[in-house]
This record gives C-alpha cells, structure tokens and sequence, in this order.
C-alpha cells in the first residue's frame, strides 16, 4: 500500500478567528499548493483546558472558515490542542470545574490539566467537547501532544491521585499511598505502572473514538500527535487500532518532539531518530503520518525556510509520510506580521516538495535497516527516575556511531548490529535477548554487567572485573579489526573532564579477542582488555567496549576500527554504510522492488566531495538525486567483500541526497 502525501499547516486562533487574515492566508497558500493540502485549525486559546463555552464560540466560527478553506480546494479540520492539558497558563479563562487536577507521586498538581481517569471529567467535558467539535463539521480531527501523563507544568509525572492509586490497586491487587508507592518502585513494580498507564490512556482514546463515532454519521479520521513517550508505555499500536474502530476510520498520526529553533541545528537530527522510533511502532493501516514541523516562537530568524526545508526531508527519511507545519506567525496583534510574511518559507518548501515527493514515493512505509539503538516500550521501567526529563536518551548515546555513517533501524526485527547501553536490556524479554545475542551486538559495561547477572554471561564471553575513573587511555592492539592501525595507537577520553567510568573488562572464554588495552598517563596497563569480541554458541557475534563506548569516537583510527567491528558483528549484512572518513546521517532501506534506497543527510558545515558508500547490492550502478530532484548516475568504483563502492560527488552542507540502486 502506498501512503497518502498529504502536508498541513496548523493555524492559531487569532489567524483563524480573523476573516481578513484567514482570506489572506488561504490566498497566499493558493501560490504553493504543493505546499499544502490541508488547513487545521486549533481550538482553544491557551494550553490549559478550555471552558466548553470558549469551544462553542471558537467552533461556530470554524465552521465557517472551514468552508472557506474547502472553496479554496483545501481539505481542514480541527486541532483540539487540549482535551487534558498541557500546563498552567491562562489560568483566570480555563476550565474552573469540580474535577481531578493531574497529580504527580508528591501530591502536587497542575491546575491547568486534569486527570484522564476522572470518569465525570470524561462524561460531562470531554464527550461534550468532542461533540463540539464534531458539530463543526471537520474533515479530520487531530487529538494533540496534551494526552500524554508526563509533562504537565509545573508537575512531571502524573497520575498519582487517589482514584488512580485506586484503580492500580484494582489492576494489580495491592494498595499504595503515594509515599509508599514511591518508596516500593522497582523494575517489576514499573512495568506494572507502565501497564496501568497503558491502560488509562487505551481508556481515554476508546471514550473519544467512540464519542466521535456517535455524533457523526460520517466517519471522520482521526489523528493524534505523539513525542518519546516511554512512562506511557509507548503503546502507539494499540492507540492506532483503537482510533480505527468498528467503522475502519482513517488514523493519522504526527510524530514530533522538540527542535524548535535551528540553534543549533542538531537538534533536528536527534528529532528525526525520536521521530523514526515512533514511527516504526505504527501499524501498517496508519499512512498519513505527518512530520510535526514546529517552528514556536514562530520567527522566521530563529528557524531559516532553508533549515525548515532541511528539517522536513530529515523526517520523511525517517519514516514519516508528509508534514504538519507550524510555522506561520500567530501573534499578529503583538507583531503586526500578517500571513503574506511567510511567503519567502512557503516558496522554499515548495521548491523542495519535489524531492519529499521524490523520498516517500521512494520509501513508502519500508521499514529502516542497520543499527538499531536497543530501545524498548518498557524501557522507562529499567530506570524508573522521577526525577529525570520524561524522554528517552537513545540519541544521545547513539549519535557519535551513527554520525560515523552507519545506517540506522529503529526495531530490532530490521538491526544488522544492536547496541546495548546500560539497564535496557533490564526490561527485555528472553526471546528479545536470545534474539539480539544471536546476531551483533555492541554493548557497554554496563549491559555487560546486567546480562551477566540475568544468567547471560556464557553468550558474552566478557565480565567486568573493576572501573578506573582517572588517567585512563585506550590503545589498539594487532588484530585484523584493526587494520591499517599502527598497534599502541590510542585515544582519550579526557576522564578529568567528562568523568567517563572506563570498564576493565577480563574474558571469560579463551575464544574472545582482544582489540584494545587500557593505560594510564605513564603507560602502566590498567586493564589488558578495555575493548574485545566474542562469537558465542548460537552464532552471534559480540563487542565489548569498556573505554568511552559512546563519546570521543570520531579519531580517523576510531572510525576505521569502528567500521571493521561493525561489519564483522553484522557479518556484512549492514545494507550500507560510509567508506569515507566523514560525518553522515544514513537511513537506508530495502525497496518494494528488492533495490535499496538510501538518504544521506550531510550534518556539517563541509561540503563533502567525492563521497564513497559501500551498498550491498548486486547492482553496478545507482542514481543520486540532490534536493532539487537532479539526478545523475553513479556507476561502481569498486567490489569490496560483496559490497559495491559508489562515489558521490557532492553532498552540500546540511543538505541530503538520495541514492537508489537501479
């Protein structure tokens, strides 16, 4: 199944509650309708939940605009940007009801959102704002990133009232107090708390798909608007199949996070991995996945038309089928700028869509092939901290690797090589780790450490025996893996700075070999093994990195070790990676047709030359596209080991191409 393009731009209420500034807006994306298929609107004013008086009136004028948008030939619909909330603001016109506040393990709570578990809350405001808005006539509605139970200002965590202590007790059989909760988390009692939020959430949408099933006759698609959610369980399946329903309706979806700004611009990168790894959990029914394009505070000096267009070919190679843009100035009265001003953004989005046409007809919804980041629904239970920022930190341990041009897969049914950080693989299922460990694996110590515990050490074939803070240095020894290398060839970490924890790591089988050592400033050996591998007995083949496995790996000898390692951990299975020595975002994936497709995005300000990727393909040939759709072909420069060298002449700075076997 192809997916459905469809691209929107999300417009405030001050835009759209404006006739002349609504016209004015339709009449400017009238010039780019490529750009854009679809108006929604957002309903409320602020980002606490809205008096139902406030949704009446917003929703009587929306219904016009609605029909002026569609005379225009564009699809629109609704954005209910607050069904629970999202924080305190605006707080003398929000809701004011006898409901329950969300409520975080301390007690506290946000005044400005309100707990999904209240059944009279549920009953008596949320059916009656979707009625509401149904009443209005959309095209589709989209729930926004508000249902969600982490995050709501001031308080973090939710929901920790009375009655959700009452319902866990009627799930799992055992009562709490707050304090007493908090006290008893562990890793099984988490992944009871991740279940349970689950099933509030499962709740919740199930009351608004059924809501809206009943007071329309016409089946209206639904989306929904998702970031890294780990403490909900990340059951993005399970929610898609509840928004389907009985009547089949269309599900959309908006996989977003943060990257507001382009200060600094890598922050689109780390967005892209948090989008492909919610992506990869949708079902196949799910084909209108939009990319949330947010530009807030909405000025056009802080995110540039050619960040912005940068930024959207980043998320469609990481899965997504379109994008939501929210990048049109609405705080008119306070600025004075009109619709008209963002015309120059416009005009670039329009003369790229072109090549994000070009990347979904491509890729369609082909999952990712590479090196997968050994991340799981449940991983939020493995560390269970109240006190952490409520995403996941994947990227951060990952993005040293994959800058090296390794390709990414975000499921572990598409990972040529997996990495293991520290207590993930805590709340991994048996089948799950028999699994990862039968094929390649790159772990730190501290995965090591939790596998062997867990009764694995006989498929890891390492142990760590101690951790030295200071003065650590790592060196190459003679092995094939470290080809090209002159052996005592180091690194540093620099520990007096960054405070690594460098693993000493002894064998446990006479079969591991030894990659690097471990010295202090005075070349006294603190450990004679900081890096080895292993092939263990069901076939799969294991890295140990004890010496900064994450960090400080982009030395010229580094890369090359790095390459050598992972193509020998994937057995050469990796679909592509980068020969050269140069930074390199790469999703690539396997096509409908059994070809490849691969997206480079260079993230550096140097302009790469003569560029050469390694595909495993039978082809001797392949097209390169730029992102103006200008397309050349590439012929083999040379055979390595079943892979074919591709040399690609330039890929611009923060600039992507595509390349396709042929």
């Amino acid at each position: 199944m192809k997916p459905e393009t469809k691209n929107s731009i999300r417009i405030g209420n001050i835009v759209s509650e404006d006739p002349s500034l609504f016209r004015e807006l339709l009449e400017t994306l009238n010039e780019y309708r490529n750009v854009v298929q679809q108006i929604t609107l957002f309903i409320s004013v602020s980002h606490s939940v809205m008096p139902l008086g406030t949704a009446k009136r917003q929703a009587e004028i929306f219904r016009e605009r609605m029909k002026t948008a569609r005379e225009y030939g564009f699809e629109s619909g609704i954005n209910i940007l607050t069904t629970i909330g999202h924080h305190e603001e605006n707080l003398d016109n929000s809701l004011h009801a006898e409901y329950t506040h969300t409520t975080n393990i301390g007690g506290n709570i946000s005044l400005g959102c309100y707990c999904p578990n209240d059944e009279n809350f549920k009953r008596e405001y949320v059916t009656e704002l979707y009625k509401i808005v149904v009443s209005a006539e959309p095209d589709y509605i989209w729930i926004d990133d508000d249902v969600r139970l982490c995050g709501h200002g001031p308080v973090t965590y939710t929901c920790f009232c009375d009655n959700c202590l009452n319902i866990f007790y009627e799930e799992f059989g055992k009562k709490y107090t707050r304090g007493e909760l908090k006290a008893a988390f562990d890793k099984d009692l988490s992944l009871k708390w991740l279940q349970h939020n689950r099933n509030t959430l499962a709740r919740l949408f199930a009351h608004i798909e059924k809501t809206v099933s009943e007071a329309s006759e016409k089946v209206i698609p639904i989306g929904f608007m998702t970031g890294e959610r780990y403490y909900e369980g990340y059951s993005f399946a399970e929610i898609a199949d509840i928004l389907k329903g009985d009547k089949e309706r269309q599900v959309y979806w908006r996989p977003g996070g943060g990257a507001y700004t382009e200060e600094p611009l890598y922050e689109i990168i780390y967005k892209s991995h948090e989008i492909g790894r919610q992506v990869s959990l949708l079902p196949d029914h799910v084909q209108t996945i939009q990319a949330e394009i947010e530009s807030f505070p909405y000025q056009e000096m802080k995110k540039s038309p050619t960040a912005t267009a940068m930024e959207a070919a980043a998320y469609i190679a990481a899965g997504c089928t379109g994008a939501a843009y929210n990048i049109t100035p609405d705080v008119i009265t306070f600025t004075g700028e009109t619709p008209k001003d963002s015309a120059r953004m416009y005009d670039r989005l329009n003369k790229t869509q072109p090549f994000y046409d070009l990347l979904i007809n491509t890729f369609g919804r082909a999952p990712h092939t590479g090196v997968f980041a050994g991340w799981t629904t449940d991983y939020w239970a493995a560390e269970s901290d109240f006190t952490a920022g409520w995403t996941g930190h994947f990227h951060k341990y990952s993005q040293d690797l994959l800058d090296i041009g390794f390709p990414v897969a975000y499921s572990p049914e598409n990972a040529c090589v997996t990495t293991l950080y520290g207590n993930a693989v805590k709340v991994m299922s048996a089948n799950l780790i028999e699994k990862l460990l039968s094929g390649g694996v790159y772990m730190d110590a501290g995965a090591l450490i939790n596998l062997n515990e867990m009764g694995y050490g006989g498929l890891t074939g390492f142990a760590v025996k101690d951790f030295k803070y200071k003065d650590c240095m790592e060196y190459f020894t003679d092995h094939d893996l470290n080809s090209d290398i002159p052996a005592g060839t180091g690194r540093n970490s620099y520990q007096a700075f960054y405070g690594n924890a460098a693993g000493v790591i002894e064998p446990t089988n006479p079969l591991v070999q030894i990659l690097s050592t471990m010295k202090d400033y005075s070349g006294n050996v603190l450990s004679e093994c900081s890096m080895g591998v292993f092939e263990n007995s069901l076939g799969g083949r294991i890295c140990i990195a004890g010496y900064a496995p994450w960090t400080f790996l982009h030395s010229r000898p580094k890369v090359k070790q790095l390459k050598n390692v992972f193509r020998y951990l994937s057995k050469d299975t990796l679909p592509s990676f980068t020969e050269s020595y140069c930074k390199l975002q790469n999703w690539t994936r396997r096509l409908d047709n059994g070809g490849l497709g691969a997206a480079l995005l260079n993230p550096s300000l140097e302009t790469l030359q003569d560029t050469v990727i390694l595909l495993k393909t039978e082809s001797s040939s392949c097209f390169v596209y730029d992102m103006n759709c200008e397309r050349i072909k590439l012929n083999c420069s040379f055979n390595q080991d079943g892979y074919k060298a591709f040399k690609i002449p330039v890929i611009e700075p923060w600039k992507m191409v595509l390349l396709t076997t042929i």
